[in-house]
């Protein structure tokens, strides 16, 4: 038995393009390293440096230019650049040496009786880039290996067997149920639309209720506005007014005094006495009387409807709690109870489609409607089941929060863990999963005739308003919003909440436990995979192709920004699908059971046929986020020419007509003239984040495949990532980004120089290379011949203010001039010799310098440029050769420590591989024009730098020049590698002055 492990979460998405990490930075090292450490193992422990440097000379001496560079390779200025042609024809030569590569590196050979093969370029392992991880991990099907049986390539498009038709797929498995709900959904319109329920006794009671409840509503309403008008009448009825009196008197000494006095007085107020006492009597009247009146007789209505209810709920065996299953057949007590089960449940509908008076008249309609849908769910046939979702789909906006309950999938339940129990899957063809495969269906279509049933919806509205005296309704909404409506008045559809509360009803789980036949015990799925034959194989398929063509016709039908997050669902279960579809094609295909070849084809043909068609759904569905789930399907278990189809009709579009629309060859359609017209057809309207999205497919892609097997496909798909980042002007401005670290992340030794070759033949319609380049791990490259020609040819034939110069420039100082892991040169060391001829040939070509002609000191020059960062072209490409030179390993001095030992071990065997100075042309005419680079380099590289006499007869007067033009750190840095040769010998320093005497 196998065990089918619990999908988990390791990483998230935004991984996938980080750079590696230290960890795998050392392995890789290691890898490039591995050719040299055989290189040391399989020479002699004893061996010596002349041995050693004779072996280098007779290997260069025998091989062709273009394996060793030489002082005539392409490093130089006689090169010229190569035709197109040329360098089209030399392609497939560097593609099969890619497919030739081994995968890991071989053991060292053993050192009897072979002759040490040293080689310039050693074949070097592709860096090996950590796979990226997904958003979800789909479950780990564990189980025996078995001997493998490799599919069949793209036999979709190149097979004679065709894909089957609906009526063929029906043949294999035939789900009747998804045709008999569009016919129950007919019935279900014409049944609810056209009868009238007004003569029921539960209509009228319910009727009479809701007219009572708005009474009731509306008296409160009265009441609240009578006791204002109260509160105002009652501080009416005191009225204040000023009276003024005047008060006269003869004071003793005869004279008259008068006095005016005004105070005020508060009088009652008849009208308005008349008016508070008319308020309060009709407050009085509403509240004692007509409310009184309206809220007893609403009681007593409510007491009518629930003894309807009642009677309707007393069916003789449906007491206490019972399991819910889906019954074929009703008759007799229970068919007629079910009908008027189903009546009183569409009366209720009807209401719960208006506006609710109150907050009691909601709750007592959705009490009452959930006590029926108890009683039904228990009696219910699939067309019950069907008539409930059908009444819920037709329900005002928020339906989700309290009618989702009641979708209930019998059959379908997962068995608890505290049971103990396998959870055993369900046949194909059972009942169960045949109604749960309708009820995915009927809620992804579009909801037919809403409107008819919602019509009446803003009329009552209107009613309700006028009655209640509310001029304006404030409605407090979601985040989702409310109802949405044509300026004609008509409802667009229910709120993505609803559907989603919905969905989220249906058992997946158990759906595609069932489909692939496995059992489950507690957290365990539990598989054999010897027990999957063709024809069930086959059987799951087609299974699967309903399934995902239900969830794509879902994904085209809420195809808008309005459900971005319920495509997202949908968009993940398709992949969810297509990975589990996958994994148990694995299973099959690793199975002891035998295969017919026939069979086996059509198993393949359909496979791919289903992958096509779900890619096609997702791909139809723009800027919604459905785009991410391409990159986590399985493309490391797919066929090459099937990924190779996948890459191009993810750029173009995928093909409707599977018999008829697809290409024969998919990696020559790339070639086509009008291949990025189609692309540009094809993404027209596509947002950046999709756009990224489909980079992230291709990097997927690119990364789950074997390097040395489809070299070609990873070659194709990082250009074809560069081309869109790099050159498409349509997509190059929002895409460079992602194009940049996706690249990053793909590169290998070959990769490189094939991006290095295709920038040089397009650099007029290429954009931001630089901005490439810089990212790029050019630090683990060991350039090619041909690289080294597009770079020399950048640096001596253009001029340095070129954006081709500066990008030479970029790429040769930042590639490893310094030592591996193992103490050695991480290049050859002829090529940091021919990198310097390089530099310094440049150098004289386009900014020639000579001894004493600036007069300005070094210190000096640096000091300034701290202060002045802003130099001018010259200068900085001045700088920059200078500090080239300083950076290149040229002296024999300045390699590794074992290098070095045995150098001053035997200081006179090297020499006879030093050139002189009068041999290298360029070098020693530079030295003779008193050129302060040529006589830098010829201090490292020439004789005169290495030799005792020779240094001790021209070397001086060489750093003496160096010093005549300030170059200060050049000659010191030229002694420090030149003072160790003279420990051995140090009386031959005595003519210039230099005594030194050796320490005891």
């Amino acid at each position: 038995m196998a065990t089918l492990v619990k999908p988990k979460k390791e990483k998230t998405k935004k991984q996938r393009s980080d750079r590696q990490i230290p960890k795998e930075e050392e392995e890789e090292t290691a890898q490039l390293s591995t050719s040299n450490d055989e290189q040391r193992e399989e020479a002699p422990e004893n061996v010596s440096l002349l041995e050693e440097l004779e072996r280098v000379a007779a290997l260069a001496s025998s091989s062709s230019g273009a394996d060793i560079i030489s002082h005539d390779c392409c490093i130089s200025s006689d090169v010229r650049e190569q035709p197109e042609e040329s360098v089209a024809e030399v392609e497939p030569e560097v593609e099969t040496q890619i497919e030739t590569e081994p995968n890991a590196p071989s053991a060292p050979p053993s050192t009897t009786n072979v002759v040490p093969h040293i080689v310039q370029y050693p074949n070097l392992l592709p860096m090996h880039v950590s796979n990226a991880q997904v958003e979800e991990q789909s479950a780990k099907i564990v189980y025996r290996l078995q001997s493998e049986t490799q599919a069949s390539g793209f036999a979709l498009a190149r097979s004679n067997v065709k894909p089957l038709s609906d009526e063929q797929l029906r043949q294999i498995y035939n789900c009747p149920d998804l045709e008999l709900a569009k016919q129950f959904e007919l019935e279900f319109l014409m049944n609810s639309l056209l009868e009238s329920s007004e003569a029921d006794p539960l209509y009228s009671a319910l009727q009479e209720y809701y007219e009572l409840q708005g009474k009731i509503t509306s008296n409160l309403h009265d009441v609240k506005k009578w006791r204002k008008n109260c509160g105002v009448s009652q501080r009416q009825i005191w009225k204040k007014e000023s009276v003024t009196r005047s008060f006269s008197g003869t004071c003793g000494d005869g004279n008259v005094v008068q006095e005016n006095v005004t105070f005020e007085i508060i009088q009652v107020d008849p009208v308005k006495l008349e008016l508070a006492k008319t308020s309060l009597t009709s407050l009085y009247d509403l509240v004692c009387h007509t409310y009184t009146n309206n809220l007893i007789t609403a009681k007593i209505t409510k007491v009518k409807v629930d003894q309807i209810i009642n009677d309707l709920l007393s069916y003789p065996h449906a007491d206490g709690p019972q399991e819910i299953s889906l019954n074929k057949l009703q008759s007799g007590a229970a068919l007629e109870c079910v009908s008027q089960l189903r009546r009183a449940i569409s009366i209720l509908f009807c209401f719960i489609r208006r506006p609710s008076p109150n907050a009691n008249f909601d709750t007592d309609l959705k009490q009452w409607l959930r006590q029926l849908i108890a009683l039904q769910l228990i009696l219910a046939t699939r067309e019950d089941h069907w008539f409930l979702l059908f009444n819920i789909l037709r329900c005002p906006n928020g339906v989700g929060s309290w009618a989702a309950q009641f979708l209930q999938l019998p059959g379908m339940q997962i068995a608890p863990r505290s049971s103990q129990k396998n959870d055993l899957p369900l046949d194909l063809n059972s009942p169960e999963l045949n109604h749960c495969m309708a009820v995915l269906q009927i809620l992804l279509m579009p909801v037919k005739k809403r409107n008819e049933y919602l019509k009446g919806q803003a009329q009552a509205h209107r009613e309700l308003s006028e009655a209640t005296g509310t001029t304006e309704r404030w409605i407090v909404v979601d985040s989702d919003g409310e109802d949405s409506h044509t300026p004609a008045g008509e409802c667009i559809g229910l709120k993505e909440s609803d559907l989603i509360a919905l969905l989220n009803q249906l058992p997946f789980e158990k759906i595609f436990i069932s489909a692939m036949r496995i059992e489950k015990f507690l957290d365990d799925y539990i598989l054999e995979p010897d027990m999957i034959t063709a024809q069930s194989m086959l059987a799951v398929v087609v299974f699967f192709s309903q399934l995902v063509k239900i969830l794509g016709e879902g994904l085209l039908t809420y195809n808008n920004e309005r459900y971005k997050q319920l495509a997202k669902r949908l968009g993940r279960l398709v992949r969810h699908t297509l990975q589990y579809i996958f994994d148990y094609n694995e299973l099959f295909l690793n199975n002891n059971r035998p295969k017919s070849t026939e069979l086996f084809e059509r198993i393949q043909v359909e496979l791919q046929a289903l992958l096509i068609r779900a890619c096609g759904y997702i791909y139809r569905t723009r800027n919604l986020g459905t785009w991410q789930y391409f990159s986590t399907l399985p493309f490391g278990t797919l066929d090459t020419e099937v990924v190779w189809h996948l890459f191009y009709y993810l750029n173009v579009g995928f093909p409707i007509d599977l018999s008829n629309d697809l290409v024969g060859n998919a990696e020559a359609a790339f070639q086509s003239d009008d291949f990025w017209a189609k692309f540009d057809l094809a993404n027209a309207d596509v947002a950046p984040d999709d756009m990224y999205y489909l980079l992230q497919t291709f990097f997927e892609m690119a990364n789950d495949r074997n390097r040395s097997k489809d070299a070609n496909l990873v070659k194709a798909i990082c250009l074809h990532i560069f081309h869109i980042g790099y050159i498409h002007r349509s997509t190059r401005e929002f895409c460079y980004k992602a194009a940049r670290d996706m690249l990053v992340n793909l590169m290998d030794e070959n990769l490189m120089g094939c991006l290095l070759v295709q920038i040089k033949m397009r650099y007029g319609e290429v954009d931001q290379a630089a901005y490439l380049f810089k990212a790029l791990p050019l630090e683990n490259w060991h350039p090619s011949m041909d690289s080294f020609e597009v770079l020399s040819n950048w640096l001596l034939h253009f001029d340095y203010q070129s954006s081709e110069s500066h990008l030479a420039r970029l790429i040769i100082s930042h590639l490893n001039w310094g030592l591996d892991v193992e103490g050695r040169l991480f290049l050859p060391h002829n090529i940091h010799v021919r990198m310097a001829h390089l530099v310094n040939e440049a150098l004289n070509k386009f900014a020639p310098e000579v001894i004493g002609a600036s007069g300005i000191s070094e210190s000096v020059r640096q000091v300034s440029s701290l202060i002045d960062s802003t130099q001018t072209s010259r200068e900085q490409f001045t700088n920059w050769c200078w500090r080239m030179i300083s950076l290149l390993r040229l002296h024999l001095m300045d390699q590794g420590v074992e290098s070095v030992k045995r150098t001053l071990l035997h200081p006179t065997e090297p020499l006879m591989f030093i050139p002189e100075l009068e041999r290298m042309d360029i070098i020693f005419q530079g030295v003779t024009e008193n050129r302060p680079l040529a006589l830098y380099v010829g201090m490292l590289v020439s004789l005169h730098g290495h030799s005792i006499p020779l240094i001790c007869q021209h070397g001086f007067n060489l750093l003496q020049q160096l010093l005549l033009d300030h170059r200060h750190a050049a000659t010191i840095r030229c002694l420090e590698l030149i003072v160790p040769l003279f420990l051995e010998t140090p009386e031959s320093l005595r003519g210039f002055g230099l005594d030194y005497e050796a320490p005891d």
